[in-house]
């Protein structure tokens, strides 16, 4: 959406109690706004961030608006993604999609040829992407001044957001997935390697049996 009068008041009415709308001078180009995400999400996360080249890509990879490749450093997207990305780098744009995308592809783990089946794909990209939910309020307040929430996951992996959501709160004995221990474990999941991630999914469905008992 363009900013103007009008929008920010909507989007007023969506930023957390306390909020200041403040942000640093913004990156002047959808590449350098993906290289300060890379460096903020190190920096969120505690683990080293690589930047990588925003390349945009309107042929390959059908239905996907952005992707990563195995070994291959480099994230690409969709023209209107790339587009978009400029825009909100400028000020001139906010679009929450294009925001949870970015996010979504720097989360994403380069050494994915260590995801040996289908379902530890899944998982990653479950895992992803409901971190990029969970980053996205910190990452708008930081890049265009706005808190920015946005609720139910959208999206091929709503589903397996949702899923991930409930196994945080069953793993850790929230009473909600948005809790701050369940939110760690999400983290805790996206960062942990394939024998971790199994290991932890499958303590939250033990526990998720015992609580129907």
């Amino acid at each position: 959406m363009r900013r103007s009068a009008a929008v920010l008041a909507a989007l007023a009415a969506v930023v957390a109690p306390g909020a200041v709308a403040a942000t640093a001078a913004p990156p002047a180009s959808a590449q350098g706004l993906a290289d300060d995400t890379a460096a903020w999400v190190g920096s969120v996360l505690r683990v080293p961030a690589e930047a990588r080249p925003l390349v945009a890509n309107a042929h390959d990879a059908p239905g996907a608006a952005a992707w990563v490749r195995c070994g291959e450093p480099v994230v690409y997207a969709r023209p209107w993604v790339v587009r978009e990305l400029g825009e909100m780098a400028r000020g001139d744009l906010y679009s929450s999609e294009a925001a949870r995308i970015l996010l979504h592809e720097t989360l994403h783990r380069t050494d994915c040829h260590r995801l040996p089946t289908e379902h530890d794909r899944d998982v990653e990209e479950w895992a992803v992407d409901a971190l990029a939910y969970d980053l996205l309020p910190a990452w708008s307040a930081r890049f265009t001044g706005w808190r920015i929430r946005v609720y139910p996951p959208s999206g091929g992996y709503a589903e397996g957001v949702r899923a991930i959501r409930a196994a945080s709160r069953f793993a850790t004995g929230s009473l909600s997935w948005r809790g701050r221990r369940a939110r760690l474990w999400r983290r805790q999941l996206v960062l942990a390697d394939v024998a971790t991630r199994r290991a932890m999914l499958a303590d939250a469905n033990r526990r998720r049996e015992w609580s129907r008992r």
